[in-house]
């Protein structure tokens, strides 16, 4: 296990006890974790105790036992409305903004040359980050961009209103038409007559951006559906933004001990940015609902269910897409543009994706993948193109 400055005595012994769920929880098994839960809470704003709490009183909830003497108390001192916190961690916290920077380089890539274009945003939420790929194609010198579409995917109808003004208010500072279907549902509700309904007379040139959402799919049988949907409809790229963890394992110890890897990173991560101790333990608290579902809720009401990047690859092939990874010099002048933060950095050695690092450690992965007949059609020219520049360059050619 990777450890750092957050993994306390309380966290090791937290780490022992999950062994025993979910099948041998007994008092004697829940009294520490009641300790730890209150010992934690009594010194909250100290730096290394909020994980051992989050994660006791995670713990606590599986077993169905009471939260609400804490919970109350615990909402009230860190709330933010769940929009705005998802918009402050987007702005705050450098692993999102980095992620969603470098996504939006490589939808913006794609997009190049083309005159008329549709962005499916899955998870699209209030619209934030559709909206900052439009004022990015809006400002390139050499756009050919006459036309732009975008088709929002949301279950939650108050996200879709204030991506409703987000794009209102973005159509009217760029040099290009600017369109939006919004779709209160879920992805993995929509059929395949869905999906052509709404994309119906918008041409073939569609890119999907999938951002931190596809990991609310519950089963992979549905996981499969939606991707499969999506290569019946002929997209020509997905954008896929993911933590790098597997949280779909059904075995709790297994699932803890990889939830507390990916957590501990992150909140060290959050304590070391310049923000007040408000917007800190406001971006754990993001953090923290997240941790309540992975641990907190029984196998069949999880939504926090993520995959590690060797899954999405391999779901990916499975129904046609392969991931593609373009020479990182094609896009240096955009890549300029993402700050790096600290110890958070852009890894891109990998052969199939990128990956936001931490102190050297995978905590989100960014996957381009486009159908195997585009692959293999671009290789093709590619080859092609080689051949007849060596048959102009040789000899015979040029007598």
């Amino acid at each position: 296990m990777f450890t750092n400055k957050f993994l306390t005595a309380n966290t090791e012994k937290l780490t022992r006890l999950a062994r025993c769920f979910p099948h041998y929880v007994y008092e004697e098994i829940m009294e520490p974790i009641h300790q730890i839960e209150q010992e934690s809470w009594k010194n909250i704003d100290a730096e290394n105790t909020m994980l051992d709490f989050v994660f006791a009183r995670a713990m606590k909830q599986f077993t169905k036992d009471s939260t609400d003497k804490y919970e109350h108390i615990y909402t009230k001192k860190f709330e933010i409305p769940q929009i705005q916190l998802f918009e402050l961690l987007i702005k705050k916290f450098p692993m999102i903004s980095m992620t969603q920077q470098l996504a939006n380089t490589l939808i913006c890539e794609r997009l190049r040359g083309w005159k008329e274009a549709v962005l499916v945003d899955i998870g699209a939420g209030t619209g934030y980050q559709a909206r900052e790929i439009v004022r990015r194609l809006g400002n390139e010198p050499l756009r050919q961009l006459q036309k732009i579409t975008i088709v929002a995917i949301e279950p939650f109808a108050e996200a879709l209103e204030a991506a409703k003004q987000n794009f209102e208010e973005i159509a009217k500072d760029v040099p290009f038409e600017v369109n939006y279907i919004l779709k209160n549902d879920f992805s993995e509700n929509m059929s395949l007559q869905d999906w052509s309904a709404v994309l119906s007379g918008l041409g073939d040139n569609i890119v999907v951006n999938a951002s931190f959402a596809l990991h609310h799919i519950k089963s992979n049988r549905d996981r499969i559906k939606v991707f499969q949907n999506l290569r019946d409809i002929s997209v020509r790229a997905i954008v896929l933004s993911e933590p790098n963890v597997d949280h779909y394992e059904p075995n709790y110890y297994q699932r803890f001990k990889n939830c507390l890897h990916l957590f501990s990173l992150i909140f060290e991560a959050i304590d070391e940015l310049p923000l007040a101790d408000e917007e800190k333990n406001a971006l754990k608290l993001f953090f923290s609902r997240e941790v309540d579902d992975i641990l907190g809720v029984h196998e069949s009401d999880r939504v926090e269910k993520h995959y590690a990047v060797g899954q999405w690859l391999a779901l990916l092939q499975e129904v046609g897409f392969i991931a593609t990874k373009k020479d990182l010099n094609l896009y240096f002048d955009n890549y300029c543009s993402i700050e790096i933060h600290g110890s958070i950095e852009i890894h891109d050695s990998y052969y199939d994706f990128w990956s936001i690092r931490y102190k050297d450690q995978d905590v989100i992965s960014v996957i381009m993948a486009e159908p195997l007949e585009v692959v293999l059609t671009d290789l093709f020219e590619k080859k092609a193109n080689k051949y007849l520049v060596s048959i102009s360059n040789s000899e015979f050619f040029n007598k």
